[in-house]
């Protein structure tokens, strides 16, 4: 099982707090984002996370960056793999809409008909 969170902690730039949380067995969850090494999830607040009807190992997660000296890091990831590994598809640089001199809250939903697209809504708007 995998529990997103985000939560706002003061004004909205000065902090959040959250990660990625998984209970492989429905015991005690472990916080996985901020994991080191390549393909890892970073570290800070899922501000999202959908999965895809009909692909049970593909899931999209929203990060957000938890300080002004990490916001190169907010973006849409995907795991095809239940979340061992995660690959960065939507950021500043491929979409123009993430903001690098504010944080951006990103929000995601999927199509229950089965469609693999996900859609962002981005938040302060650009």
């Amino acid at each position: 099982m995998l529990a997103a969170t985000f939560q706002m902690s003061g004004f909205a730039q000065s902090r959040t707090e959250g990660g990625l949380y998984l209970s492989q067995d429905g015991g005690p969850f472990k916080l996985i984002s901020g994991a080191s090494g390549a393909n890892q999830l970073p570290s800070g607040p899922v501000t999202s996370l959908v999965g895809v009807p009909g692909s049970p190992g593909t899931l999209y997660a929203a990060v957000t960056a938890s300080s002004a000296s990490t916001y190169a890091q907010t973006g849409v990831y995907v795991t095809t793999d239940t979340g061992a590994t995660w690959t960065k598809v939507f950021s500043q640089s491929n979409s123009g809409l993430i903001q690098s001199s504010s944080q951006t809250v990103i929000k995601l939903a999927t199509s229950p008909a089965g469609s693999r697209r996900a859609q962002a809504v981005q938040w302060p708007s650009a």
